[in-house]
């Protein structure tokens, strides 16, 4: 009898497994931009309902937008903000926003005057 000291996670039911790979897809297809990494510190003020800084990650950019992590309360869909980083700063509204098991991501369009 031999034993093996490696243990086998039990495998993603079928369903489950389809719905991973049709957000993937959803992902990818809805990228219109290529994206290019960028990391450091964003400073983000959103304004409504009540005006909070939230201290974020850069994850990427693209020509007219970028993506953020972060910690805390979610950053509500449509909601427009000012934006710091140490190479760029501006105006964006809030495309999406998610939570993730490590924390908080949402996508920023880059408003332009």
């Amino acid at each position: 009898m031999s034993s093996s000291n490696t243990m086998t996670p039990p495998a993603m039911p079928l369903e489950q497994l389809e719905m991973v790979v049709e957000a993937s897809r959803t992902l990818v297809d809805a990228r219109r931009e290529p994206r290019f990494v960028l990391l450091g510190d964003v400073s983000i003020t959103v304004s409504r309902p009540l005006t909070r800084v939230v201290k974020a990650e850069l994850c990427d950019v693209s020509n007219h937008g970028f993506r953020a992590s972060y910690s805390g309360e979610l950053i509500s869909t449509g909601s427009e903000v000012t934006f710091t980083h140490q190479l760029f700063q501006g105006k964006a509204r809030v495309v999406w926003s998610r939570h993730l098991p490590e924390g908080n991501q949402s996508g920023f369009y880059i408003l332009r005057d």
